[in-house]
């Protein structure tokens, strides 16, 4: 399990959990501009993202700071807890991961995804500034759970390892993981 405190969405409604490695290697396969942000509000882009597990976007969120726990599905949640009031809860996305790590994007880095707004965002993780987990490479079905517990709001993000063939689309009812 790994927890990180004080998690911001830079002002943005919107979070987007992605490999970066992934994330650059679809912007190069589908010619995308460097403003990603605008790549994926354009036409069905941002769906075959989603359908080959690229990134899981995760909306409405207020921006406040946040806990954010990445745990395995093997591992207790931090929702079992006396006391903890569990809001939100969705399942079902799919999520690729190729370099070891998942990391939280936030809108100003994904409007300027290239080389430099990468070494910007691997810096601002190197100073505990953006968060980035640690996830073995393999395909995940992803649930995101959301509310309160005693350290206030909190959001964790469970990945359970699945052969990406096992993976039904289907399962999929919603593209953007919305608050409130």
């Amino acid at each position: 399990m790994q927890r990180f405190t004080e998690v911001l969405n830079d002002f943005f409604d919107l979070w987007v959990l992605a490999d970066p490695e992934v994330l650059t290697r679809f912007q190069g396969e589908e010619r995308l501009s460097d403003d990603l942000v605008d790549a994926f509000t354009r036409g069905d882009t941002v769906d075959r993202a989603l359908a080959e597990g690229v990134l899981l976007p995760m909306s409405g969120i207020v921006n406040q700071p946040y806990t954010m726990v990445f745990r395995r599905a093997d591992e207790g949640s931090v929702f079992g807890a006396t006391g903890a009031d569990l809001q939100v809860e969705r399942h079902g996305y799919g999520l690729r991961v190729t370099s070891g790590v998942v990391g939280l994007i936030t809108v100003p880095y994904l409007r300027r995804w290239n080389d430099e707004g990468r070494a910007r965002l691997r810096a601002a993780v190197d100073v505990g500034v953006r968060q980035a987990a640690s996830v073995d490479s393999g395909f995940y079905a992803v649930s995101v759970l959301g509310g309160m517990v005693a350290d206030g709001a909190t959001f964790e993000v469970v990945f359970d390892e699945v052969a990406e063939d096992s993976w039904a689309l289907a399962a999929r009812a919603e593209a953007t993981f919305v608050i409130g």
